[in-house]
């Protein structure tokens, strides 16, 4: 566990310059880069394999030793709250947060080349150069790109195309801007199937603290965990090199954290009940604020495709539920399916129906209207964006999105504020909610309508 929080530095041609949010800069290499992020992952692997092993085999010690390990309270510096101040992503030194850190970073290249309008070489297929390396990772093979070139070149010179310097020249430039092109191309390749492997691990080593050995944490650390978590994943959405499916993934790993978020408060709030902590039923709301915000945020941006959206309004459904929720015993007789990163419909608790919210609530008033004020400014387009996916999505996340809807319809009437319904009314956006029911409507019954030639049909049968 105790290897460097970033990249080994070295310097050789080709290198690279690798920025991380803290503002260190280290000097290295693609496969320096490229190996160390690969560690990391093999070692969040075998963290999550390990946990599974001791957890199927119920032993509780290794666990927590290990929970230990991952979770451990050895930060650096904290404000006069006892949270973690975060002023340096670098300062926090909970493992589990370091992986996620080391995966969050600008990097430049070296290698630069100046565009080049193709004249001779533009037809050539590249797509025939690729193949998997090592790693499972697309590259463009360099002995295929310049035996295509080769190939091109013959048949330039055959042609008579090729007859002065001046076209000889043209054609070594495209020559070079081409291999330099592929090598550029190469490396970024390299480091986002590294990146995205990271990621991968890390969820899978974080889900399975969160769903196997979440009972195992220390009781009056869990929620400061899980809030922590939701602090620090944000400036890994924010990322421009990541993969879409890095944002999927972070997007699931956001509702995964905010529906245990509220799992946990329900346990907090069962403690007071039964005189345990009397502070155990308080919502620290500034830190709830900056959850809602980030979430609001990640919807809101138009490069997010529909997945991404989805687990966020899921995120949202959950978070208006956890400072909404009465006695922390939601209902759960009905719930609503949920769509992993793979595709495939999992039974999920993250969407609860708002229906059981009741006037009196652990929540204070002043949360509501705190909540609402923050969505103030962006709850136009907000609603403008779950509607479009209430009405144009796939099945699925059209269902998500009605339930947001109906969440932040209820949420409003909590906080005594009807800008929901007013945003609702812009733009002829509920009119055409209503037109839709009136069709669908109109289609059931048609569908239902009995058929007057299928009933003779049938009395013909029984005949």
């Amino acid at each position: 566990m105790n290897i460097p929080s970033v990249a080994p530095s070295a310097i050789e041609d080709p290198f690279i310059q690798v920025r991380y949010e803290d503002g260190n800069i280290i000097t290295t290499t693609i496969p320096l880069l490229s190996a160390f992020l690969r560690l990391r992952s093999h070692i969040c692997r075998l963290a999550a394999l390990e946990l599974q092993v001791l957890s199927d085999k119920g032993q509780s010690k290794g666990i927590t030793e290990l929970l230990d390990i991952l979770f451990g309270t050895d930060v650096e510096c904290e404000d006069e709250s006892g949270f973690p101040s975060y002023q340096g992503t670098s300062q926090s030194r909970m493992r589990v947060m370091d992986f996620l850190q080391s995966l969050i970073f600008d990097w430049a290249d070296s290698l630069q080349t100046q565009p080049q309008t193709l004249q001779y070489l533009s037809n050539l297929n590249f797509e025939s150069c690729k193949r998997l390396d090592a790693f499972d990772c697309e590259v463009v093979d360099r002995a295929a790109v310049l035996a295509l070139i080769s190939g091109a070149k013959k048949s330039l010179h055959a042609q008579g195309l090729i007859t002065v310097v001046s076209q000889s020249e043209q054609l070594k430039k495209e020559t070079t801007y081409v291999v330099e092109s592929c090598a550029i191309e190469n490396h970024r390749r390299k480091i986002l199937h590294a990146l995205i492997e990271g990621f991968q691990a890390w969820k899978q080593l974080l889900d399975m603290c969160l769903m196997r050995c979440f009972d195992l944490l220390p009781h009056d650390r869990r929620e400061n965990i899980l809030l922590d978590l939701l602090h620090v994943l944000p400036t890994a959405e924010r990322a421009s090199n990541f993969g879409e499916s890095v944002y999927v993934l972070l997007a699931e790993t956001v509702l995964s954290l905010v529906t245990k978020l509220r799992e946990d408060r329900q346990h907090q709030i069962t403690l007071q009940s039964v005189g345990g902590n009397p502070e155990s039923g308080s919502l620290p709301a500034e830190r709830l604020h900056m959850i809602s915000h980030n979430i609001l945020k990640g919807i809101l941006d138009s490069n997010r495709m529909e997945l991404v959206r989805g687990n966020l309004y899921a995120a949202l459904v959950n978070f208006i539920h956890l400072i909404t929720s009465s006695d922390g015993t939601p209902d759960f007789s009905s719930l609503v399916m949920s769509t992993s990163f793979t595709g495939s419909l999992n039974h999920s608790r993250s969407l609860i129906p708002l229906s059981s919210i009741r006037n009196k609530s652990s929540s204070t008033p002043a949360l509501f209207s705190s909540t609402l004020n923050s969505m103030r400014d962006v709850i136009d387009p907000l609603v403008v964006v779950v509607a479009r996916d209430a009405i144009d999505g796939t099945e699925v996340w059209k269902t998500v999105a009605f339930i947001l809807l109906d969440a932040l319809v209820q949420l409003g009437e909590q906080g005594k504020q009807p800008i929901i319904i007013t945003a609702l009314s812009k733009d002829g956006i509920l009119s055409n909610f209503v037109e839709d029911l009136k069709e669908s409507d109109e289609k059931l019954q048609s569908i239902l309508k009995p058929e007057p030639g299928m009933f003779c049909l049938r009395l013909s049968i029984f005949r």
